[in-house]
């Protein structure tokens, strides 16, 4: 007897069928490969730095324009007084320090101002006190103005902080203010800071140019250290006013005060010209934060 092979086809349809009848006769599923989806643009980009693809990317924060010196000038009106003048910081951290300007007799407040607030780095309230008009007839542009007396000048000194402090009370640092005078406004305002303005402004330093340095004795130097006042510059453009200077120098150190006194030799009787370098530097002696008492101040020369 003669065995026959059966095709190989026969034997793979026998194997589905019994595959078939074990899963019931329900088909089986293929499986696919694995899709791979590429990133989009905006996603790779995102990636790449590190971002959230879903927040924008920060912008540049837009920097302040300077104001000009026009824009932050203002009169402040001052009660039973003339308008004084003000200068607001250009910006920086608040509350801002407060520089107040006396001028001399017959001037106006702004060139004073604008002086200081150079001086200042735009970066201080600068308050500049009017006093009484010379000439009422004249008009403005040809008007000066004077102070009369140092009672009167110690009033308005603190009627115009008061002011300016109902305008800027969080703005202004009250506490730690430079006082500055020229030739009257220097001789009346420290009569004024001695009879108590000092202490009533919260006067630490003090710039006297032309002028205060003959006001000096052991007592009012005593009197002024005790109101608060820490160092006293003077800076002189006139024998007349360094001859002063020298004189009562050691009377204002015994007193307790650090002193700096500059002369800036046919200079003369102003704030500009050549006076301009030891007024300036005579400020960043008042402005500096500590003083090494081992290497003391040039003596007037």
């Amino acid at each position: 007897m003669t065995l026959r092979r059966k095709p190989s086809h026969r034997i793979a349809s026998s194997l589905l069928i019994i595959v078939l009848s074990a899963c019931g006769g329900r088909s089986v599923p293929t499986l696919d490969p694995p899709s791979v989806i590429a990133p989009s643009a905006s996603t790779a980009v995102a990636v790449e730095k590190n971002v959230h693809p879903e927040l924008p990317p920060s912008s540049p924060q837009p920097v302040p324009t300077p104001r000009s010196l026009s824009e932050r000038t203002s009169a402040l009106a001052v009660e039973g007084y003339l308008p004084s003048v003000v200068i607001e910081p250009d910006g920086g951290e608040r509350p801002a320090p407060l520089v107040i300007v006396t001028h001399g007799a017959g001037d106006k407040p702004e060139p004073a101002c604008a002086h200081y607030d150079e001086l200042a780095g735009h970066a201080a309230f600068i308050l500049c006190i009017r006093g009484r008009a010379t000439n009422t007839h004249l008009p403005e542009a040809e008007r000066g103005y004077f102070y009369d007396g140092h009672i009167e000048l110690g009033k308005e000194l603190t009627r115009a902080r008061d002011a300016l402090l109902r305008l800027h009370a969080n703005d202004v640092d009250a506490k730690n203010v430079v006082f500055t005078g020229f030739s009257q406004g220097a001789t009346m305002g420290v009569l004024a800071l001695q009879q108590g303005a000092a202490k009533e402004l919260g006067v630490t330093r003090l710039l006297l140019v032309e002028g205060g340095a003959a006001q000096w004795n052991i007592a009012v130097s005593e009197g002024l250290r005790a109101a608060g006042v820490e160092r006293v510059a003077i800076v002189c453009g006139t024998v007349h006013c360094n001859d002063d200077a020298k004189r009562t120098a050691p009377w204002i150190e015994r007193g307790g005060l650090e002193l700096r006194l500059l002369y800036g030799q046919y200079a003369g009787h102003t704030l500009e010209g050549t006076m301009r370098g030891p007024i300036a530097e005579a400020w960043t002696w008042l402005a500096q934060a500590g003083h090494d008492a081992a290497t003391p101040p040039p003596p007037p020369r």
